[in-house]
């Protein structure tokens, strides 16, 4: 067992640091790609990026298996006079998180420079001012440049992406601590079931595994992955927020560390049928699996586009939780990450029976 713990820490670590702002995932790809590119019967990518592996034959019954790669980021805005950077947010930030972080910013040639997140100093602001907020008016990138000529020079253009980079760490036996665990968690866990169906023939189905690009700013892979395999069932693996944390009441807690994954009944783009929720539900039970239910009416993943393509497709979202998601560092446990994997590859493996039950 601690052979398994071993392997999926490393496999979320090497996923973690990897640069995959939305548009520009192509690092967290091959890493997937080479990895499951011996597994799968089919494997391509499309003209999105999103990365397809499709396990067993063509069959009346499709399961979509679904992971977004991409994670929050920013691109060049404007380059000023002196040499700073302006950025635009890609997805969702507080910027009140970014003053004094570390940024890398990807320049043409691939190579990184890395700068820091700048503001008015404290020190010559009026005391009001000292005591609201920052906009992302008031905030730049200081890569060491003096002029644009020296920007240009060293690759950076308006559009280049930038991640605020973190190392994967561990902290107390099973807890980690890394950048975009919303979503590689997800990712680790799709990787880590397909691997795992290679052991054992897939009966009775076609399984559709996307690792898709783009959801951070509007679910664009999902989009053009549905309309292409059109399943009849799809499951969304995702990392969502945690918030069992100081100064959140009881009636805000969307989900919490060491409960398990965590089951959406409804979120913004997504009312998961409710005789589907409870066939997941029993099998979690039966299975002696800890799980959660997400506080209805919270966020929003792929499964909001999904659901709603073709005739219909009977879609449910199991995640991660992850605290401080959207932020330059996530923390998860590894019981909860070991927990979701075992969900899914049990829900994976009931998919046509709950289908038949459920779907028809």
């Amino acid at each position: 067992m601690e052979e398994e713990y071993r392997a999926l820490t490393h496999l979320l670590g090497e996923l973690s640091e990897a640069f995959g702002v939305s548009g520009f995932e192509e690092e967290v790809r091959g890493i997937i790609q080479s990895r499951v590119q011996s597994i799968a019967d089919e494997i391509h990518v499309d003209p999105l990026g999103n990365l397809h592996a499709v396990m067993g034959r063509e069959s009346p019954f499709t399961l979509l298996l679904d992971a977004h790669m991409d994670e929050v980021g920013f691109l060049v805005k404007a380059i000023e006079e002196d040499g700073f950077l302006r950025l635009v947010p890609v997805g969702g930030w507080d910027p009140r998180l970014l003053p004094g972080q570390t940024v890398w910013v990807r320049a043409r040639n691939g190579r990184g420079y890395t700068g820091v997140v700048g503001s008015v100093p404290p020190h010559v602001q009026e005391t009001e001012d000292r005591k609201k907020p920052f906009d992302w008016k008031d905030l730049f990138v200081d890569v060491g440049a003096r002029d644009p000529q020296e920007v240009a020079r060293m690759g950076i253009r308006l559009g280049s992406p930038a991640v605020i980079p973190q190392p994967f760490l561990h902290l107390t036996e099973g807890s980690f601590l890394g950048k975009a665990l919303d979503n590689r968690a997800g990712c680790a866990i799709l990787i880590r079931l397909l691997e795992s169906l290679r052991r054992a023939s897939v009966e009775g189905m076609r399984v559709v595994a996307v690792f898709s690009t783009g959801e951070e700013v509007g679910f664009r892979g999902a989009t053009v992955a549905a309309r292409r395999w059109r399943p009849q069932m799809a499951l969304i693996l995702e990392g969502t927020i945690a918030t069992d944390t100081p100064g959140i009441l009881p009636h805000q807690r969307v989900a919490a560390l060491g409960r398990g994954p965590v089951l959406t009944t409804a979120d913004r783009t997504l009312i998961v049928p409710e005789r589907l929720l409870e066939k997941i539900l029993h099998l979690a039970e039966t299975k002696r699996i800890p799980h959660q239910i997400k506080t209805p009416m919270v966020g929003g993943t792929d499964g909001g586009v999904i659901h709603t393509s073709s005739e219909g497709v009977l879609t449910a979202v199991v995640a991660v939780p992850c605290r401080y998601i959207h932020s330059p560092r996530c923390l998860l446990r590894r019981e909860d990450l070991l927990h979701t994997e075992q969900l899914v590859e049990s829900i994976v493996r009931e998919a046509p029976r709950i289908y038949r039950e459920v779907g028809t």
